[in-house]
């Protein structure tokens, strides 16, 4: 048992010295409830960094000391609640936190304006986005978000000021029509939105205002992929 263990600790260290050159930390599957305070001594030479399949109960302070990382997955995790330092993570495009236990996002989250996807699904997410998912409409960059998998039965009409926000996944919730937002379907740049395995009317839906917009939105983008 000893030595197994003996084994564990060469290979996380040997992992972390390597970090520092490829910029690369992956730490899926270590059985970690914390992240290796080696991480930090690297700090902005790590460009991606995979925790999933851990025992993480949260991130520390200390994340933001990894100002270059790009892409984060913390995915099958236990984690609660984001520390505000996740907001300083500003060069961050990729961010998996799939499988936790989040009810919230802190403010600063609205600082990462690089954040391309956004993963969130199977969490405990209720309302969505002014008060759970604070300063979301400020993610500018933002292209795909899921939300699938939660407990969402309110949508908010800053949800289309994401403008750069293409695809919106929040199948398996517990929304109907008359919270998908009019400003959603109609102005926004969301060309593909999953809503499958909510209980919603699917004929009022295509009845609403904007729909027909959604709809041109989305033929155009199955043109692009013809």
């Amino acid at each position: 048992m000893g030595n197994i263990e003996s084994r564990k600790e060469t290979i996380l260290r040997e992992t972390l010295e390597r970090a520092s050159t490829t910029g690369v930390v992956p730490l899926e599957k270590k059985n970690l409830e914390e992240i290796p305070r080696e991480v930090f001594k690297s700090g902005d030479k790590i460009r991606t960094m995979d925790l999933s399949q851990n025992k993480l109960v949260s991130l520390c302070p200390q994340i933001k000391s990894l100002t270059s990382l790009k892409r984060l997955n913390v995915s099958q995790n236990k984690i609660a609640l984001l520390p505000i330092e996740t907001g300083s993570l500003l060069k961050l495009e990729h961010f998996d936190i799939s499988h936790n236990f989040l009810h919230m996002l802190p403010p600063s989250f609205s600082k990462l304006e690089h954040l391309k996807t956004l993963d969130l699904s199977y969490n405990g997410l209720q309302t969505f986005p002014v008060e759970i998912l604070n300063g979301l409409d400020s993610l500018e960059s933002l292209i795909e978000l899921n939300v699938n998998d939660n407990k969402l039965n309110k949508l908010s009409p800053s949800l289309g000021k994401c403008t750069s926000l293409v695809t919106l996944r929040l199948e398996r919730n517990y929304l109907t029509e008359l919270q998908i937002p009019e400003e959603l379907l109609e102005s926004s740049k969301v060309a593909h939105i999953q809503l499958e395995g909510n209980p919603l009317d699917n004929k009022k839906l295509q009845k609403m205002p904007g729909y027909d917009k959604y709809l041109e939105r989305y033929a155009a983008s199955q043109r692009k992929m013809d």
